[in-house]
């Protein structure tokens, strides 16, 4: 595995509680953005995030050897690695940019108005 190759992905983790299983981690934003692949160790709302944009390798949470395993196959498949950025970066685009997230936050908020009406 080369040295550069730690400066093209990026690792989140997340313990096995049920506390995770509702966020998405911050730390995954900026990768993301970044267009960097993510090696994503957990489950819930991040994971389906991540696997729903494309943009990484999901493995259980706490499970060490699925996770050297997902280091080794980005290692081992630069192409594949840099597709999932790419699409990560779209997904950011698309969805978490903050004019995106606004227009989205005020339509839910004119639609909860007109149905208090």
């Amino acid at each position: 595995c080369s040295q550069f190759f730690w400066h093209f992905a990026a690792l989140v983790t997340l313990r096995d509680n049920l506390l995770f299983k509702e966020v998405r981690p911050a730390k995954m934003m900026p990768a993301l953005a970044a267009g960097l692949p993510i090696m994503y160790s957990g489950s819930g709302e991040g994971a389906e995030m991540v696997k729903e944009a494309g943009a990484g390798i999901v493995t259980p949470p706490e499970d060490e050897k699925a996770l050297a395993d997902a280091v080794m196959w980005l290692a081992d498949h630069p192409k594949s690695a840099y597709e999932m950025g790419k699409q990560g970066r779209k997904f950011a685009e698309d969805y978490l940019d903050w004019n995106v997230l606004v227009k989205n936050w005020l339509n839910d908020v004119q639609e909860l108005l007109e149905k208090g009406k």
